[in-house]
């Protein structure tokens, strides 16, 4: 199996490998992300990467946080070049198998195109999978038309998210989801299981869906249309708390049932047992009665017989003394067995809430989505079929649930593969873009 999955290959040649070194020797940490597949890269796939990626791709390390440091660095560089505004956002999959790398493709409004991605550590391929995982190199570099058109040669859009209004996200938004992820102490590391380029690219697409949908208008132009904005993304987070502390509630609301019914259960059995012994008592007192009572018979009768004995001797002797002394018996009770009572103990199951909302979902019931924003799904989950998606989808819990069957599609086969419970990788996984969404709904109201 791990030859398979990790088939080594020969190194480049010297003109590509000093390529690769100038970029490595760049001050923002450049790690070309189309050249660090989970194998050392062959030629020809560096010739192929080399001719669509003419760019030169930033690490999201975030070394200095998101305000500072290269990648901010790099985001103000775009801005000089136009609007980062974001007209749509596509995941697209390659079609080389057997993983169908993903990743992310970015158009901004004022026509430049970015695409963002997660991949292992070339140098440590037996750490992906294990659960401490390797250094995740997550990457974004700058596409030109002719390469972005390319792509459609190698991979397939699965999923597009479309903003046609003047509301819309900005490409700092996107960066704030990869400085959430960096920042989270599971999902900054690469692991084959759970957090690769799958969980980075999903967690792209169903944040920014999410956001778009929860507030419905996220950055505008002006600072002060940003308040009614914010009035309803604090609405969601309060919602969101409410809905937690309910669960907490219920919980020991649950836990407190839980206990008193074991108490009754316990006194309900201490009284069983007591009744037990005292119909015991009264059954073998009724039985010494009885008992008593043949006795009493048999002691009447032998006196009775021993009278009349005497009266014959008396009367057969004639002046002979009749001496009577008292008879005493001699008969042993015999002991009787007496039957067990079975004890029916009392058992009362103590059925628990049973969670059937996933913790991916949040407390509010969107609607559908605004008529500026639109959803189109390539909805094959795994082999391809269209290279163009088409908008099929209106309401944001569509999408989610879709992503949920892709992630569970994803946790079978890791189980498959014998790498890990498909129920445990896919809690892991949604419970990664919980905390992600989590952290980006309170960086987004800073994020301009």
């Amino acid at each position: 199996m791990l030859r398979q999955l990790f088939r080594p290959s020969s190194r480049s040649v010297s003109d590509d490998q000093a390529g690769l070194e100038e970029y490595l020797r760049n001050s923002f940490a450049l790690v070309p992300s189309a050249l660090t597949p989970s194998c050392t890269p062959s030629n020809s796939v560096i010739a192929v990467s080399r001719a669509l990626f003419c760019n030169m791709p930033v690490r999201l390390g975030f070394t200095s946080g998101l305000e500072n440091g290269p990648v901010r660095d790099w985001y103000n560089k775009q801005k000089v070049k136009g609007s980062t505004a974001i007209k749509k956002i596509q995941l697209r999959k390659d079609h080389e198998k057997p993983y169908y790398h993903e990743y992310i493709t970015i158009s901004t409004r004022s026509g430049h195109t970015y695409r963002v991605d997660r991949r292992p550590d070339p140098d440590a391929p037996i750490d992906t999978i294990m659960k401490i995982g390797c250094i995740a190199y997550d990457m974004i570099e700058e596409l030109d038309s002719t390469s972005f058109k390319e792509l459609d040669s190698t991979s397939s859009c699965v999923v597009e998210l479309h903003w046609q209004g003047k509301d819309t996200i900005d490409l700092l938004f996107v960066l704030s989801i990869c400085f959430a992820i960096h920042n989270d102490e599971l999902a900054n590391r690469y692991t084959l299981q759970r957090y690769n380029c799958y969980f980075l690219s999903w967690a792209i697409i169903g944040i920014a869906m999410r956001k778009s949908a929860v507030r419905g208008a996220v950055f505008k132009p002006s600072r002060l249309d940003w308040e009614p904005a914010l009035e309803r993304e604090e609405l969601v987070r309060v919602r969101v708390r409410v809905r937690e502390l309910q669960r907490a509630l219920e919980e020991v609301r649950a836990r407190k049932l839980q206990q008193e019914r074991e108490g009754v259960v316990m006194r309900v059995q201490m009284m069983e047992r007591e009744l037990e012994l005292e119909r015991k008592r009264e059954r073998e007192l009724e039985r010494a009665r009885k008992r008593e009572r043949e006795l009493e018979q048999v002691w009447e009768r032998e006196r009775a017989l021993g009278l009349e004995q005497a009266q014959e001797w008396a009367h057969g002797l004639g002046q002979i003394p009749l001496v009577l002394g008292p008879m005493k018996n001699f008969a042993l009770a015999e002991t009787v067995p007496s039957s067990l009572r079975e004890s029916h103990m009392i058992v009362i199951r103590c059925m628990m809430k049973d969670e059937t909302e996933d913790q991916y979902q949040t407390a509010l019931n969107l609607a559908n989505f605004p008529a500026s924003f639109s959803v189109s799904l390539n909805d094959h989950l795994g082999s391809v079929k269209s290279k163009t998606p088409h908008a099929n989808i209106s309401r944001p819990a569509e999408l989610e649930r879709h992503i949920v069957k892709v992630i569970e599609k994803h946790a079978t086969r890791v189980a498959h593969w014998g790498l890990g419970s498909s129920a445990g990788v896919k809690s892991d996984i949604l419970a990664g873009i919980w905390r992600t969404w989590q952290t980006v709904s309170e960086l987004s109201m800073h994020v301009s």
